[in-house]
C-alpha cells in the first residue's frame, strides 16, 4: 500500500510539473500571437498611408518648360555578325496574356 501511495504521489508530481511547463509555453505563445497581431496592424496602417500618399494627384495647370537636350548623335556600329534568318522549322511562340483583376 505504501508503494502504491508513493507511485501515485510521484506520478502526480510529474503531471503537475508537466502542467506547469505546458502552461508556461501556452502563455508564451499567446503573448507572441498578440505581439504579431499588433505588428501586422501597424504594418497595415503604414501600408495604407503609403498607398494614400502615392496616389496620383490632380495635374497642375503649369506646363513644364524644361526642355531636354537632344540625344547625342553617334555612328551606328556595324556588327560582323548579322542576324541569322530563322529556320522554317521554328514556330513563333505565342505569349500568354495576363488577366487583370
Amino acid at each position: 500500500m505504501d508503494s502504491r501511495l508513493r507511485d501515485r504521489e510521484r506520478s502526480n508530481a510529474e503531471l503537475e510539473a508537466r502542467l506547469r511547463t505546458l502552461t508556461t509555453l501556452l502563455q508564451k505563445e499567446q503573448k507572441t500571437r498578440e505581439a504579431q497581431a499588433s505588428r501586422v496592424a501597424e504594418l497595415e496602417q503604414q501600408l495604407s498611408q503609403l498607398r494614400s500618399s502615392s496616389r496620383p494627384r490632380a495635374k497642375s495647370t503649369k506646363a513644364k518648360t524644361q526642355e531636354r537636350p537632344p540625344p547625342a548623335v553617334t555612328a551606328k556600329r556595324t556588327s560582323k555578325l548579322r542576324k541569322q534568318p530563322k529556320s522554317p522549322k521554328s514556330k513563333p511562340v505565342a505569349k500568354k496574356r495576363r488577366l487583370r483583376r
